[in-house]
């Protein structure tokens, strides 16, 4: 079993913090470049540290997802996981047992929960 550290170096806690202060959810990677004003691949070396510390997960190109500290990876990554299976009774696996699209990706997780789905 391995163990993943989940404490942060003072850069990374600037960017959990300022997005958490601000009830963010999603950042993009210019964003962390402005607000630590640092170079592309110092940023880089944070969002890959934030990301193997199980902090921030990947959404789209440039963009991530904060992991809540409640959560954690394992518990973020396994309702992913779940969220891409088909309910039991589902003709479709695109669609859940009420007919709403499914959520299959990180970031149409975000989206539906900001729309209550």
């Amino acid at each position: 079993m391995t163990f993943v550290s989940r404490s942060l170096s003072p850069q990374e806690s600037r960017v959990v913090l300022r997005m958490a202060e601000h009830g963010s959810k999603e950042i993009e990677r210019r964003e962390i470049i402005d607000m630590l004003r640092v170079s592309p691949q110092a940023a880089d070396h944070v969002i890959r540290s934030l990301r193997r510390k199980g902090w921030l997960e990947h959404a789209n190109w440039g963009r991530y997802l904060l992991i809540p500290p409640e959560m954690g990876r394992a518990l973020a990554l396994s309702e992913i996981a779940t969220s891409r299976r088909s309910p039991a009774g589902s003709p479709n696996p695109t669609t859940s047992a009420r007919g709403r699209p499914r959520c299959t990706t990180v970031s149409q997780r975000s989206a539906a929960a900001s729309f209550n789905w």
